[in-house]
C-alpha cells in the first residue's frame, strides 16, 4: 500500500473555491486535483491572520486589580446609601383599585385623593434630621433584617403598606382563621406579627407582580431559615405560613412546588406546640415548654398561655382545614 499523501501547506484557489482538501502532486508546483481535471494551479500569497491569543496577566496582578474595582464598588454603595438615607427608590403614584394608591413615599392614611409629600419629609422614612439612622433596630428580625427595613427594601413605604393592610382585611372573609387586629397597624404588627405582616401584603399586593414577588421570596426565605436553621416556633410563623399557603395560587410555579412541603411544616408546628391536645394535656406532657414564649412568665398555665388563646384556636382549625381541602 501507498504512503498516505499529506496537505499541501496551502490551498490553491480551485480546491479553496470547491472548499475541498489541496493534496500535492507528483508534478511540482500542482496539486492533485488541479492536475487531474487539466486546470491552472494558482498559489496566492495570503497575509498570516492575526494571533487570537491574548496577552497574558500574571494572576497576582489580576487579582489585586478586582479588588481594587470591588473596594471601589463598596465605597460607592456606601456613599450612596449615606446620602440617600438608606431610603429604596419608591415606585411612581398610581392606582391598584379599590382607592389604594401605589407605593408613594407618603400619603395621608385612609385619603385616597391626598397628595404625597417628599419621601424625604415622611414620617416613616428610615433617616430624618430629627431621627436616628437605624430607628427599626427594636423591632424583631426577619433573616437578621428588621420587617419595616424588609419592606422598605421591596420599595414598599411604610404608610402604602398600611393601604395593603387595609386591602388584607377585606380578604380575610376567604380565610377567616387568621384576622388582622381591628386597631393594628403596619408598625404595631411589625413588632407583634411579624411574618404574618409580610405573608399578608404579599397577598394583597397580587396587582402588582414585582412588588408580591419580592415580598413573597422575602417571607420563604425567612420562614425556612427561621425553622430550619434556628429551629424556632411561633404562632406568628405559623400564622404566616397559613396565610401563604391561603393564597398560595399568586406563587405557584410547577418546577418549583413547595405546598405539601410547607404545609407538612406548618403540621409539624402544630404538633411542636401542643395545639392539637388540650391545654392540660400539653401543660402536663411538657409540649412546647422550650419555646421562647414560656420564658415570659414564671409559670406556664392555660390561663395565661398563648398557644390556648383564640389566635392559637383559629391557627389550628386553619391548618386542620388546609390539609383537609
Amino acid at each position: 500500500m501507498g504512503e498516505p499523501k499529506s496537505k499541501a501547506s496551502q490551498a490553491c484557489e480551485t480546491c479553496r473555491s470547491l472548499k475541498v482538501r489541496c493534496l500535492p502532486s507528483s508534478q511540482p508546483g500542482t496539486c492533485l486535483k488541479c492536475e487531474t481535471s487539466n486546470k491552472n494551479c494558482v498559489f496566492l500569497e495570503r497575509p498570516p491572520r492575526p494571533s487570537r491569543h491574548r496577552p497574558k496577566h500574571s494572576s497576582k496582578a489580576r487579582l489585586c486589580a478586582l479588588e481594587s474595582k470591588v473596594d471601589n464598588l463598596l465605597a460607592f454603595a456606601s456613599q450612596s446609601k449615606l446620602t440617600q438615607g438608606l431610603v429604596p427608590p419608591q415606585h411612581p403614584v398610581g392606582s391598584l383599585g379599590n382607592d389604594l394608591p401605589t407605593y408613594s413615599p407618603s400619603f395621608s392614611h385612609g385619603e385616597p385623593g391626598s397628595t404625597p409629600n417628599s419621601s424625604h419629609n415622611s414620617s416613616t422614612n428610615l433617616s430624618t434630621p430629627e431621627q436616628p439612622l437605624y430607628k427599626w433596630n427594636g423591632y424583631p428580625k426577619i433573616n437578621g433584617m428588621s420587617c419595616p427595613d424588609l419592606l422598605l427594601e421591596c420599595g414598599l413605604s411604610i404608610d402604602a403598606a398600611d393601604g395593603f393592610l387595609r386591602r388584607f382585611r377585606a380578604m380575610t372573609s376567604y380565610f377567616p382563621f387568621f384576622v388582622v387586629p381591628a386597631q393594628a397597624t403596619v408598625l404595631t404588627m411589625c413588632k407583634e406579627h411579624p411574618f404574618a405582616l409580610v405573608a399578608a401584603l404579599a397577598a394583597a399586593t397580587s396587582s402588582d407582580k414585582k412588588l408580591q414577588k419580592s415580598l413573597s421570596e422575602k417571607f420563604i426565605g425567612g420562614a425556612f431559615h427561621t425553622v430550619m436553621v434556628h429551629n424556632e416556633r411561633s404562632l406568628d410563623l405559623l400564622n404566616g405560613i397559613l396565610v401563604y399557603l391561603a393564597w398560595y395560587q399568586f406563587y405557584y410555579i410547577p418546577t418549583k412546588e413547595q405546598f405539601n412541603q410547607l404545609l407538612h411544616v406548618a403540621i409539624g408546628m402544630v404538633g411542636d406546640m401542643g395545639l392539637n391536645l388540650r391545654p392540660a394535656e400539653a401543660i402536663g406532657a411538657k409540649i412546647g415548654l422550650r419555646l421562647s414564649h414560656y420564658r415570659k412568665v414564671s409559670t406556664p398555665s392555660a390561663d395565661h398561655d398563648e398557644f390556648f388563646s383564640r389566635e392559637a384556636r383559629r391557627a389550628y382549625l386553619g391548618c386542620f382545614y388546609l390539609s383537609s381541602v
